[in-house]
């Protein structure tokens, strides 16, 4: 926009479809100063300034995303991607609405879904146990989310705060949780049911998560798979008093990226879990015995 320096100019002037003349005045904000009489304004198109000067143009969604790959970094949320949803339950829920959590060209949005004792079930006939919130995997994979945190919440930096004592997984192959990110946390037992199926499929960024406190607050068990990528978990100088991690026969675990199986007291893996091609298992533990003459304790 151009000022003309015709003044009291009160009419609309077109002479062609590049360039036309508006008019206007020129105000300080809202105090209601500024000019007394109009003015012409001559407003020029995009593509017209272009051709008479040169600008650089960024974008965020593509800006900040190129930085963090020069810096080796993991790439932040952009402005195309989906939100976050953070559900924290006391007693009961009912997750029965529409949540439209697909980004824009971007990556589809986060959930996080903590209660004291969660359990997991294939449908809403299933039994769910006393005192625990009980969510079927209908209403999850309703969600439509790239990243599901079940029993913790994290804030925008990652930083994980846990808040589930238990959370088992007690679907079925008929109804399995599929997600390209999903994590199960816990701060003393994550329990995969027999025939229980989990999966991480599909593309996303598995970004970071790194659990809050340390010592006491720091125990826990957690268990990560993705569709692509590590997922990697940060959990810092636990005591080891608590967190248990129990895989059940049957179970069906599979990252088609990765999986991630963390506990900090003992991890028992009645089935072993499955990895896609190009994958890899990730094993965060005390100690880690292999071979036949597994030591006690």
């Amino acid at each position: 926009i151009e000022n003309t320096g015709m003044a009291n100019f009160r009419r609309e002037m077109n002479f062609s479809a590049e360039f036309r003349f508006m008019a206007g005045k020129r105000m300080v904000g809202a105090s209601g100063l500024g000019d007394s009489r109009w003015s012409g304004f001559l407003l020029t198109s995009g593509a017209q300034i272009r051709q008479q000067t040169e600008y650089g143009e960024y974008r965020a969604n593509s800006f900040f995303a190129d930085q963090a790959t020069s810096q080796g970094k993991e790439r932040p949320t952009l402005a195309n991607d989906g939100g976050t949803l953070v559900v924290d339950v006391g007693s009961s829920l009912l997750l029965k609405g529409d949540f439209l959590l697909g980004g824009a060209d971007g990556r589809k949005g986060k959930v996080d879904l903590a209660a004291q004792d969660l359990i997991i079930v294939s449908d809403e006939d299933a039994p769910g146990g006393a005192g625990m919130v009980k969510v079927t995997v209908a209403d999850l994979q309703r969600l439509d989310a790239g990243s599901l945190l079940l029993g913790a919440r994290r804030d925008a930096s990652g930083l994980v705060t846990v808040k589930a004592n238990s959370v088992t997984l007690a679907n079925d192959s008929d109804h399995e949780l599929v997600a390209p990110d999903i994590t199960l946390a816990a701060t003393d037992t994550v329990t995969v049911q027999e025939n229980a199926v989990i999966r991480g499929s599909g593309a996303t960024s598995a970004e970071t998560l790194t659990l809050s406190g340390s010592g006491a607050s720091a125990d826990g068990a957690l268990l990560r798979v993705t569709g692509q990528g590590l997922g990697e978990v940060i959990r810092t100088a636990p005591n080891g008093d608590k967190g248990t991690l129990d895989i059940k026969s049957g179970a069906v675990v599979k990252g088609e990226g990765w999986v991630n199986v963390d506990a900090t007291r003992e991890t028992r893996l009645a089935q072993a879990p499955v990895i896609g091609a190009g994958g890899g298992f990730a094993f965060g533990a005390d100690q880690i015995s292999m071979g036949d003459a597994v030591p006690v304790g």
